[in-house]
C-alpha cells in the first residue's frame, strides 16, 4: 500500500516537471554563441528606443594669476591666448567638457588681495573677467601666494566626479609671504589638493631663484609640473591675411544677437555683445573658432541669446513670457515676432557660413607658417597646453601632439 502511494507521488512530480520544462522552453530563449541573448525585455518596435546618455569627460582649470605690476606682459598675452588654449583642449578625444576659473592675486595693502571668477563653462563670462585684470601694485617681492593658492583649491565648486581632471595653474614671479600668521601655508594647501585629487602646476615668470625653489616644491607636493618662462610670458600672436574679413564678419554676427531672459540675463547678453564687439585680430579669430565648434548658431557662450536658443530648439517663442523679450519685440504680434527671429537666424547662418570658410583658410595659413617658424617652447600657452595634454591621459583623454599655430610675425610682448 505504501509503495503505491510512493509511486503516485513520483508520477505526479514527473508530470509537474515536464509541464514546467515545456513552459520554460516556450518562454526562455536559447543562449548560444550563435544566438546571444539580452537579459532585458524586447522593446516594442513601434515605440522609439531611448538612447543612452553619452557622458563627456571633463577638465576643470583654475588659473591663479599674480596681477602685480611686473606681470603686465603675461596678463596681456593671456588675454590674447586664452581662446587658443581652450581650442587646443577641445581637441581631446573624447572631447572634454571644459570649465575655467580665475584667481587674481596681489598682496595685503594693494587694491585687493584676491579676486575670484567662478569655475564656468560660460567662457565669455570668464573672458570678460580676465579682460578686467590689470597689472598694478606690488612693490616688495613676496605676494599673497598662500591665500591665492588656498582659495583656488577650496573656494571653487570643483566636480566630485573621479573622471574629471582638476588642475590649478599658479602663475607668478614672486614667492609667497610666509610671515602672515593667519595664512594657510602652501604645504597645507598642497595636502588638501592631494585629498581632492587636484593637481597644482606652477609656472614661474622670470628667473628669481627664491621663487623657483618654492614653485618646484609646490608642484612636487601636488603631483604637478613646473615650468620657467620669460617674464612677459613669451607668447606669440599671429596675424593672417584673413583677419580683417574675420573681424568684419564677427561684427555683423554680433549685430544679430537678441538678448532675452530676465533683466539680469538680458544685461549679461548685452555685456557679452559689447565685449565681443571690442575683440579683434588673433583673439577674435580664436573665439570664432571656439563658437563655430560649440553648437550651431552660437554667437556668444551662455544661454542669453534668443537667436541661438530658438535655432537650437531650446526655446519656443509661442510659450515665452513677454517680459523675457527685449523691448523692441514686446509690442509685436506673435507672427511678427517669429518672422523677426527667423530673419536673424537666416542672417546668422549666412554670415557663419562665410566665417567658416575664412577660418578654414586661416587654419591652413597658420599650419603652413608654423612649419616654417620656430615657436618658443617656453611660452606660457605652450607650457599650459603641454602639461594638460600629459595630465589628461590619467582621465583617458587623449590628444594628438601638434605644433602651436602661433607665428613670430608680430605682437610678441
Amino acid at each position: 500500500m505504501q509503495s503505491n502511494h510512493i509511486t503516485i507521488v513520483v508520477l505526479a512530480l514527473l508530470t509537474l516537471g515536464i509541464t514546467l520544462a515545456v513552459s520554460m522552453n516556450r518562454e526562455a530563449p536559447v543562449i548560444s554563441a550563435e544566438k546571444p541573448v539580452s537579459i532585458y525585455p524586447m522593446a516594442d518596435p513601434a515605440e522609439p528606443i531611448e538612447q543612452p546618455t553619452i557622458l563627456h569627460p571633463a577638465i576643470e582649470v583654475v588659473f591663479a594669476l599674480d596681477t602685480t605690476g611686473s606681470m603686465g606682459g603675461l596678463i596681456s598675452g593671456a588675454k590674447q591666448k586664452i581662446w587658443a588654449i581652450i581650442n587646443d583642449l577641445k581637441q581631446g578625444q573624447p572631447e572634454p567638457h571644459l570649465k575655467i576659473g580665475l584667481v587674481a592675486y596681489r598682496d595685503r595693502g594693494d587694491a585687493y588681495v584676491t579676486r575670484l571668477s567662478p569655475l564656468s563653462d560660460d567662457i565669455d563670462s570668464v573672458y570678460g573677467d580676465l579682460m578686467g585684470f590689470q597689472a598694478a601694485g606690488g612693490g616688495d617681492t613676496p605676494e599673497s601666494v598662500n591665500q591665492a593658492l588656498y582659495e583656488a583649491v577650496t573656494r571653487f565648486q570643483w566636480s566630485d566626479n573621479p573622471d574629471t581632471l582638476r588642475v590649478v595653474f599658479l602663475v607668478g614671479d614672486a614667492p609667497p609671504q610666509m610671515g602672515y600668521q593667519d595664512d594657510v601655508k602652501f604645504t597645507e594647501t598642497c595636502r588638501i589638493a592631494q585629498q581632492k585629487d587636484i593637481i597644482i602646476n606652477t609656472i614661474q615668470c622670470g628667473d628669481y631663484q627664491e621663487t623657483a625653489g618654492i614653485w618646484k616644491h609646490i608642484a612636487h607636493l601636488s603631483s604637478g609640473g613646473y615650468a620657467a618662462i620669460r617674464q612677459n610670458g613669451g607668447m606669440v600672436i599671429a596675424s593672417t591675411p584673413m583677419d580683417d574679413r574675420i573681424d568684419r564678419l564677427n561684427r555683423e554676427i554680433n549685430e544679430t544677437i537678441i538678448p532675452y531672459g530676465d533683466r539680469e540675463e538680458r544685461d549679461m547678453a548685452r555685456a557679452k555683445q559689447s565685449m565681443a564687439g571690442s575683440i579683434v585680430g588673433f583673439a577674435a579669430a580664436e573665439r570664432s573658432t571656439y563658437l563655430s565648434a560649440s553648437e550651431p548658431a552660437a554667437a556668444i557662450t551662455g544661454r542669453e541669446d534668443l537667436v541661438a536658443e530658438v535655432a537650437n530648439a531650446r526655446v519656443d517663442l509661442e510659450k515665452l513670457d513677454t517680459d523675457k523679450l527685449p523691448e523692441e519685440m514686446r509690442e509685436m504680434e506673435a507672427a511678427a515676432q517669429v518672422a523677426y527671429v527667423e530673419d536673424r537666424i537666416a542672417q546668422r547662418q549666412r554670415l557663419q557660413a562665410e566665417l567658416g570658410e575664412e577660418l578654414k583658410k586661416r587654419e591652413s595659413y597658420l599650419k603652413e607658417k608654423a612649419s616654417k617658424d620656430n615657436v618658443p617652447a617656453d611660452a606660457f600657452d605652450v607650457q599650459v597646453r603641454d602639461m594638460l595634454y600629459e595630465q589628461a591621459a590619467s582621465k583617458a583623454i587623449r590628444f594628438e601632439t601638434a605644433e602651436d599655430p602661433g607665428t613670430a610675425t608680430e605682437g610678441e610682448e
